[in-house]
């Protein structure tokens, strides 16, 4: 999820749905998109991000593969 429109590269604005933030809150989310990041092997695009302006920081979430 992230609150900064800018970071991302494509932005769906047509999916919206709710969020269940830590304190039990639901919170909007205005759109799906993805982001590129820079890491020490290139740039890596991260798909299916969630925008969410109302948060105040960037989370990610990591399978294990």
């Amino acid at each position: 999820m992230t609150h900064d429109k800018g970071m991302l590269i494509k932005l769906d604005k047509t999916h919206f749905s709710k969020v269940r933030i830590g304190n039990g809150d639901y919170i909007e989310i205005k759109g799906i998109g993805d982001i590129a990041i820079d890491s020490g092997s290139g740039k890596r695009i991260i798909s299916d991000v969630l925008y969410v302006p109302e948060i105040d920081q960037n989370l990610l979430s990591v399978d294990n593969f």
